[in-house]
Formats: structure tokens, C-alpha cells, sequence
């Protein structure tokens, strides 16, 4: 999986409950509500969702791939905890000035440049390459979801990526996520 990394860490903190000790065809819909309770009075509902997600797939994976068909998933008969709304706040003119100033080189300020006017995740901003920006585009071949997409560059995006100097191996930023 792309998001590997985030599942380790979920996988390590189920891991350390006292759920991990039971066997799959032993543990119920209570027990599962107990591990959400029990996360919830430590972690965010949004944590805790996506380690239910884990967990159900878990359950999923052991019915269809492991030969475990009469397998229930306890997942699936829990409420999952309420999730916050999203996040509508988009940074402000003066903060936008602020931390530009505060980029310590033209490489970043061009970086963060990118990231407000596109969206684009972390990830896709620190593999880019100039052979993805062709125009006022950016052809991304692996995107998070595996799919390719086409990002429209703004005026002021093809500004900076044209102010940048070219570096020898054809990326466009010396980070990596």
C-alpha cells in the first residue's frame, strides 16, 4: 500500500492493546467497540476510524484470501466515531507573504508556491521531476490513489518553476518526503 508507513504505525498500536492477543475467530463486535472506546479516550476520532478501517480489512483479507469464509467481521457492527467537519480554511493573504519570506532558499519558496496554488500532496511535490512539467501542466504518473493525473499550473506557478535553476539530475527539488 502507498500510505505502508501510516498502516505500520497503526498495526504497532493495535499491537500494544489487549485485543491484539485474541484470535480473529474470537473476537466480537464488543470487543471491537471496547478497542474504539478504549482509543478514543487517547487518540482523535479520525485516528481511530482509520485504524477500524485496518481493522476491517484485516477481517476482510482473512475471509477472502486466508480461507476463513465462516469468519464474521466484528468491524461491521460497531458505530464508527463521529468525524469533525472538514477543514474549509485556505491561508491568508498576510500569512501567504509571511511564510514565503520565511522560506530560506528559492528552491522551497518555489515548492510552497506550488503547494497553495495546486493542492498537490507532499509526496507528489517532492518526486517531481521537469519532465512531468510540460507547459502549464504537470503530468503526474503516480498519484496517491494510483491513478495519473494533470495538474493545471497558474500564471504565477509557471513564474516560479521558469525562476528555479535546472539541477543535473532532473528533479525539480533536492527533498524527499
Amino acid at each position: 500500500k502507498k500510505g505502508h508507513k501510516q498502516e505500520i504505525y497503526r498495526v504497532a498500536t493495535i499491537n500494544k492493546h489487549k485485543l491484539a492477543r485474541f484470535a480473529l475467530a474470537h473476537i466480537r463486535g464488543r470487543d471491537i467497540a471496547g478497542y474504539r472506546d478504549d482509543r478514543l479516550k487517547v487518540a482523535a476520532p479520525t485516528t481511530v476510524n482509520n485504524e477500524l478501517i485496518l481493522l476491517s480489512h484485516l477481517f476482510t483479507t482473512a475471509t477472502k484470501e486466508w480461507g476463513m469464509e465462516s469468519l464474521d467481521n466484528p468491524v461491521a457492527k460497531i458505530r464508527r466515531p463521529k468525524l469533525p467537519k472538514g477543514r474549509e480554511r485556505r491561508i491568508s493573504p498576510d500569512e501567504e507573504v509571511r511564510l514565503l519570506d520565511a522560506m530560506p532558499t528559492l528552491e522551497m519558496r518555489v515548492a510552497v508556491i506550488l503547494a497553495i496554488e495546486t493542492g498537490m500532496r507532499r509526496q507528489e511535490l517532492a518526486t517531481l521531476n521537469w519532465r512531468m512539467v510540460q507547459g502549464s501542466v504537470i503530468y503526474l504518473d503516480d498519484s496517491k490513489n494510483n491513478t495519473r493525473r494533470q495538474i493545471p499550473l497558474s500564471s504565477r506557478c509557471v513564474d516560479a518553476l521558469k525562476s528555479m535553476p535546472r539541477r543535473i539530475d532532473g528533479r525539480l527539488f533536492a527533498v524527499h518526503p
